[in-house]
């Protein structure tokens, strides 16, 4: 029987002697880049076909696709901060593209949803999103796509986890 033990990969490899020089190469610097240049491109096509911000059309896609949602909930799944979000959602009421509903279940709050214009551009702003989304994935192969989804839902796990650690 076989009792030698083998030691565990350490949790972070060794930081390398240069970091200057492998800056450009680390897998943070690449998501930030990824994440800049796709938000950079979604602003444009939003302002230009929809003539909303980048965060007033997400707050649109995100009411459409939870349905009616707390302003809580909008700033959670959004990741902005409540006082942002209250003025975000103020002008999206006054663009009547979204309306506050008393909340069925408690009646002294109120949920957002969008209103019958909201919907419509709702959908406009889904098929763009889609489009633009399978122009950027085209590049890869269906099985780079999966392992891709599969590896950014790791690393999202990883970053919300290191954040909470931080704050407690």
């Amino acid at each position: 029987m076989n009792t030698k033990q083998i030691a565990p990969e350490p949790l972070l490899p060794e930081a390398p002697e240069d970091v200057e020089a492998h800056f450009s190469e680390l897998a943070t610097v690449g998501i930030h880049l990824l994440a800049a240049e796709t938000a950079r491109h979604a602003e444009v096509s939003y302002l230009g076909h929809f003539g909303l911000p980048l965060l007033e059309a997400r707050t649109m896609l995100l009411l459409g696709s939870t349905g009616p949602a707390s302003l809580k909930t909008v700033c959670k799944q959004a990741n902005i901060e409540k006082a942002y979000a209250s003025r975000l959602i103020e002008k999206l009421i006054r663009k009547g593209l979204v309306q506050k509903v008393e909340d069925p279940d408690d009646r002294r709050a109120v949920r957002l949803t969008l209103t019958k214009k909201g919907a419509a551009l709702n959908a406009d702003l889904q098929a763009e999103v889609v489009q633009r989304n399978g122009h950027l994935m085209s590049v890869l192969t269906a099985e780079e796509q999966d392992i891709f989804l599969r590896c950014l839902s790791k690393l999202t796990w990883a970053a919300r986890s290191l954040t909470a650690m931080e704050k407690s």
